[in-house]
């Protein structure tokens, strides 16, 4: 079996996982945005995007190491922290 290349399945594992939190989906009325949200968006919303994405390889195997960057924007510092 050959394992997808890159990190695009990395990223929608995390947008499965982020939706399937229903209580987080529901206050996200803004919805969830790769990189930059769209102008307009409406408060509060959650925006994602790689930080780093490296191959490791050791004893004949190759994994990549993902690192996500998830952010939480609101008008309310505390709204933001809780979600």
């Amino acid at each position: 079996m050959v394992a997808p290349s890159g990190t695009a399945p990395i990223s929608r594992a995390l947008v499965q996982l982020l939706k399937s939190n229903l209580d987080l989906k529901s206050a996200l009325n803004g919805g969830i945005h790769e990189g930059i949200a769209p102008e307009g968006s409406t408060y509060p919303f959650l925006t994602y995007h790689l930080w780093y994405g490296n191959y490791v390889s050791g004893w004949g195997n190759l994994d990549i190491n993902a690192g996500y960057n998830v952010y939480i924007w609101s008008r309310d510092q505390v709204e933001a922290r809780n979600l």
